[in-house]
């Protein structure tokens, strides 16, 4: 096993890769604008030698502000797994890395419009052989993360999207990340992009003069969004997600029940007794996956308010934009509402409610979830293709300098009350339902000793008689009462 690095290596790891992202965002925006002005300007106004070569030049310059953007992601993520103070947020911080990768991996490398194809096939044309040579040592390290990681990441990126909607697998997968495992992936990743990032700097550097953007500023600002309250409200989150972790372990355990219990006394239960088991976990899917949720969307809450950098503040911006719209998506779909968790877990259930006040507060419920699902869900979702699938690199550069951090944390905060309303009224309505079945089963082993006793009262024998038969009859079913409270 890999002695784990020491604070110090962590503490100056953590410095390096701050220090490479405010190099390389200044990078990123800077190639942008010149993309726009090479784009963008007459062909008889730009020199003989851009002309010739700007096809090239402008797939260079999108491939390279995407390899810059991936380093950018990864060191973002990295620093906020350092940063994080609970074991649970070093997971989910973690968990990002690997769809992230995945998803723009294939947007440079694997995708039949992939950004590099064009870029190799001038480059192999060029009769120079170092570059020749390049290119070849850069297609070996493709292949090798292709054959090592992207191809067996499909389902981790999947889980880590879009969520699953078997909560066993979710759980799994998040206990499984590994920051080892992270940092292998990131270097065979770096494997490609340090050369190719290398080699497009050489070809850039032969055309500077034609397109020098003169006072350059990347635009991007601090943002202090709650001032003198971002420590408070920072801790108050944490509190909560490590209590909803512990919860969401208590839980989980159950899943699992048929490794820690006794096999004898599993079989014991019988098929009714397991069944009931069974009944209980599956009416904890709702619940277990609102824990989730809720510490997916504080980690990413807490990453923003310990971001030190603009451009970090902004990509964990993006991961509260997905997590939102995935969670509505899980939630209350507004597409195929009753295909979603509240319906199923929830609202189905409110016909079988005989308590008017709960049925109220699921009716206001529902109303509300509907409306902030809509909005959510059609606001967040076109902003959640494009920094899911990475595939213009261009409209991200624009999209990331136009994200307002004020709505996109107040939709967060709305989805953290929301969440906590549906596992109080969930908690009731299953309460509600379980206490009632409870009821039920005592009442059908009460009937025959109900009637045992109409037959005592109505029959001919001695008062004496009947009276002891009553008070035994009636110790039985203070017993079988006391079963179940």
């Amino acid at each position: 096993m890999i002695k784990p690095a020491s604070k110090a290596t962590i503490d100056n790891l953590y410095k390096n890769m701050g220090g490479c992202i405010d190099e390389i965002t200044v990078q990123m925006f800077y190639l942008r604008d010149v993309y726009s002005k090479m784009d963008k300007t007459n062909q008889s106004e730009l020199d003989e030698n851009v002309k010739t070569n700007r096809k090239l030049l402008l797939s260079i310059i999108k491939l390279q502000m995407t390899m810059l953007y991936t380093i950018i992601l990864q060191a973002t993520f990295f620093r906020n797994d350092f940063r994080s103070l609970l074991p649970v947020e070093k997971k989910f911080n973690l968990k990002n890395t690997t769809y992230m990768t995945s998803e723009l991996f294939k947007v440079m490398f694997v995708s039949k419009r992939n950004l590099w194809n064009p870029v190799k096939c001038s480059l192999l044309s060029n009769r120079n052989t170092e570059i020749r040579q390049a290119v070849e040592n850069i297609e070996k390290a493709i292949k090798t993360y292709n054959t090592t990681f992207y191809k067996n990441d499909r389902d981790a990126r999947n889980i880590s999207v879009h969520y699953d909607n078997d909560m066993k697998v979710l759980y799994d997968f998040l206990c499984n990340i590994d920051e080892e495992e992270q940092s292998k992936r990131l270097c065979s990743l770096l494997a490609i992009i340090q050369p190719l990032t290398f080699l497009a700097n050489i070809i850039l550097g032969h055309f500077k003069n034609s397109y020098v953007i003169d006072n350059y500023t990347t635009y991007l600002i601090y943002e202090n969004v709650f001032g003198n309250f971002t420590e408070d409200i920072y801790n108050a989150v944490g509190h909560t997600m490590e209590s909803f972790a512990n919860s969401l372990d208590s839980i989980m355990k159950w899943y699992n029940y048929e490794l820690w219990l006794p096999k004898q006394f599993i079989e014991s239960l019988g098929n009714k007794g397991t069944m009931d088991i069974n009944k209980k976990i599956h009416d904890a899917t709702l619940g277990v996956f609102l824990y989730y949720i809720y510490i997916d969307v504080a980690t990413c809450l807490r990453a923003f308010l310990s971001s030190e950098k603009p451009v970090e503040q902004r990509i964990n911006l993006i991961r509260l934009n997905t997590i939102t719209f995935e969670a509505i998506k899980k939630i209350c779909n507004p597409k195929y509402p009753k295909q979603s968790f509240w319906y199923i877990n929830v609202y189905s259930k409110i016909q079988d409610i005989s308590d008017d006040s709960l049925q109220e507060r699921v009716e206001v419920l529902n109303t509300d979830l509907q409306n902030f699902g809509d909005d959510a869900f059609y606001e967040n979702g076109a902003k959640r293709h494009l920094f899911v699938h990475n595939s213009d690199i261009l409209e991200i550069a624009d999209k990331i300098l136009a994200l307002n951090s004020k709505s996109i944390i107040i939709k967060s905060k709305s989805l953290l009350d929301i969440l906590h309303q549906i596992l109080l009224v969930q908690k009731q309505v299953l309460t509600f339902i379980s206490d009632r079945e409870v009821k039920e089963r005592i009442n059908r082993l009460l009937k025959p000793i109900y009637e045992l006793k109409d037959k005592i009262l109505t029959s001919n024998s001695n008062e004496e008689v009947k009276a002891d038969a009553i008070n035994t009859l009636n110790q039985c079913e203070a017993d079988i009462t006391k079963l179940f409270e």
